[in-house]
Order: structure tokens, then C-alpha cells, then sequence
């Protein structure tokens, strides 16, 4: 089971957090691209991958942690 996150802003980096925290992988992505993710992904761990949204959007289990407004280009 793969488990995405699209937005990784505030909401988006906390769910990170607590999966990492959990042990439990996931890919988180923006709108900015993969690079943007580096500091986030390396504060939290191993588990948490930085990918484009695409990649994200095709997890197994896809969380969108992107403003309403935005919610319809996710």
C-alpha cells in the first residue's frame, strides 16, 4: 500500500510528520516540484519521498492537503 500527499504546506508537512513519526512511508509533493521538498524530507526521514504530483496522485491511498480553492486542479 502507497500512500501520496499532494500540498506540502502546513497540513500536508504535520500528516508527513505523523506517518514518518509512525513508521510508515509516504510521498509527499507540490506544486513546485520535488527539489522545493528537500529540506522537509530531510528533517523528517527516510520514509518521507519527495516526488511530483503525478507520482503522488497515483498512490494507492492519496490525500490532497491543498487549499479548498484549489482543490479541482488536484
Amino acid at each position: 500500500m502507497s500512500i501520496g500527499i499532494v500540498g506540502a504546506g502546513a497540513l500536508g508537512a504535520s500528516l508527513a510528520r505523523a506517518l514518518a513519526k509512525k513508521g510508515i512511508a509516504a510521498t509527499i509533493a507540490n506544486s513546485r516540484g520535488p527539489a522545493s521538498l528537500a529540506g522537509l524530507t530531510a528533517e523528517l526521514g527516510p520514509l518521507i519521498t519527495a516526488g511530483t504530483t503525478a507520482e503522488a496522485a497515483s498512490a494507492d491511498i492519496v490525500i490532497a492537503a491543498v487549499r479548498w480553492a484549489d482543490a479541482e486542479q488536484v
